[in-house]
């Protein structure tokens, strides 16, 4: 008998990137064998763009449909409330895989009843002239880009927009936490409840790759990051507080504020952007937001 993998897709206003994701999808798929039998959910999250109609292009997906915008965790906990498979994999609606994903992510997991999830690695959809954002995004301030399978991924850098899930671990320690309606924290506040419950059963696969379509500016993403540190951080924080340091808390002390983080220095480094493309400079903007 088969194996059911359900792989959800949750969508808000994502008809320049929907079909792009689900054609790497299916092309994915049948790069594997078929000891495996697949689902495709594709959650419309409220989308008042074409991504409904373009989905309803395909066949064989299930379409959630809200009607109004719910946000990222409602979306993706309407996919697993949806199904009872084995392997749940979430794919964020501007991720296009590589044809080796499917294969590689499920045959990895078989391997290894320890693992119990799997994310992989994450790279720009550009080849070509790469901006400032996508090379601080995807590059070496950002996350753990070089790990060995067999190594424990750090919860903060297990992130869930091309990852793989046993449901066993949402039967133990819940599915995402749905008042986070605000952009960010959804990913790691979840990735928390698993490093108590199992805090060496993450890993990250980088022979597969999930390539980000991103259209965002660098003020779009601190505007971003200012949004999650205005409406979700402090409910992390409060809800975990034993990991407040690992999260960066300390940079909202008025020491940090005042030493570091102060309007003249902030300056000098947006006008520093804007005549040199340095990831380092976008970070510290985004710990600033």
């Amino acid at each position: 008998m088969n194996s059911k993998v359900s792989i959800i897709i949750p969508c808000y206003n994502a008809e320049k990137t929907i079909s792009k994701c689900l054609k790497s999808i299916f092309n994915s798929i049948s790069n594997f064998n078929d000891l495996y039998s697949f689902e495709i959910i594709v959650i419309n999250d409220g989308s008042n763009d074409q991504t409904l109609s373009i989905v309803k292009e395909f066949d064989e997906i299930k379409i959630i449909n809200h009607n109004k915008n719910l946000g990222l965790s409602s979306a993706r906990n309407s996919g697993i409330k949806a199904t009872d498979s084995e392997y749940i994999i979430f794919i964020d609606s501007d991720i296009i895989l590589s044809v080796n994903w499917v294969a590689d992510m499920i045959t990895t997991m078989h391997k290894d009843n320890d693992i119990i999830g799997i994310t992989g690695n994450l790279e720009s959809s550009s080849k070509e002239n790469i901006s400032v954002l996508d090379k601080y995004l995807f590059g070496k301030y950002r996350g753990m880009k070089v790990i060995n399978i067999e190594q424990p991924l750090d919860y903060r850098s297990f992130v869930f927009s091309n990852t793989i899930i046993r449901r066993s671990i949402l039967n133990t320690v819940g599915v995402f936490d749905d008042s986070l309606k605000n952009y960010g924290g959804e990913d790691t506040e979840l990735a928390i409840r698993i490093h108590k419950k199992a805090p060496y059963s993450m890993r990250k696969l980088i022979t597969v790759t999930g390539y980000h379509i991103t259209h965002k500016t660098v003020q779009n993403h601190l505007d971003h990051m200012f949004e999650y540190g205005k409406y979700n951080f402090h409910k992390i924080i409060q809800k975990h507080p034993a990991y407040r340091n690992e999260l960066g808390y300390r940079w909202t002390t008025s020491f940090w504020r005042g030493f570091l983080f102060n309007s003249l220095n902030v300056l000098i480094c947006s006008l520093l952007l804007k005549k040199i493309n340095n990831s380092l400079l976008v970070k510290f903007l985004v710990i600033n937001s």
